[in-house]
């Protein structure tokens, strides 16, 4: 049988998971915005960024008497989740469902535009003359 002290501080725990989900969500939310102004797949990992915040998680750490290697460590995971996350996200946003199939953002421009060109040209191609073009 688990001791009281201990029950009662995994009960601390669990609610302080949960607040750190309703953190995570909140992140998420913000990654959604910043992976929106992002143009293609290069501009998910910022090597520069990176380090400036792992940096700045080190000296937080210090300062605050947190052991780094843990900070590190979490902080890490978090980058890397964040970084497959926006993979993941930004492979499902590029592409449209255009006429029941998919295509991504890059050909359908051009695919829509050459189909919607293609019908144009064949609805003239078998339709009678009509207007100036008669």
């Amino acid at each position: 049988m688990l001791n009281k002290n201990i029950i009662q501080i995994r009960k601390k725990l669990d609610r302080l998971d949960n607040l750190l989900l309703d953190l995570i969500k909140k992140r998420i939310f913000l990654i959604d915005r910043v992976l929106e102004n992002k143009k293609n797949k290069k501009e998910i990992v910022d090597k520069k960024r990176i380090n400036v915040i792992l940096r700045n998680i080190k000296k937080k750490s210090l300062k605050k008497k947190i052991d780094r290697t843990v900070t590190n460590k979490i902080w890490k995971a978090i980058i890397n989740a964040s970084i497959d996350y926006e993979f993941r996200k930004f492979k499902k946003n590029s592409y449209l469902l255009c006429g029941g199939s998919f295509f991504s953002i890059k050909n359908s421009c051009f695919l829509v535009f050459g189909l919607y060109f293609l019908s144009f040209n064949l609805s003239f191609a078998f339709s009678p003359l009509v207007g100036f073009f008669a």
